[in-house]
């Protein structure tokens, strides 16, 4: 697990303490959205900016 992934497994974490609908996890060199993205069903605005993604059609089918 890199750096950025267990930085943005915190601010998810964090996000699921406070539900704030915007979620920043730009800029962490992030390959994929990591699926504790997925509960947060109240964000309204996920910002993703600078990031190269790998897509799992498995995940987004959920």
């Amino acid at each position: 697990m890199t750096d950025g992934h267990k930085k943005a497994l915190e601010l998810i974490a964090e996000n699921k303490r406070t539900r704030s609908p915007f979620l920043d996890l730009g800029n962490l060199g992030l390959t994929e959205v990591p699926e504790e993205v997925f509960e947060c069903v109240w964000l309204e605005y996920l910002s993703l900016g600078h990031i190269q993604l790998t897509i799992n059609p498995l995940i987004i089918k959920k």
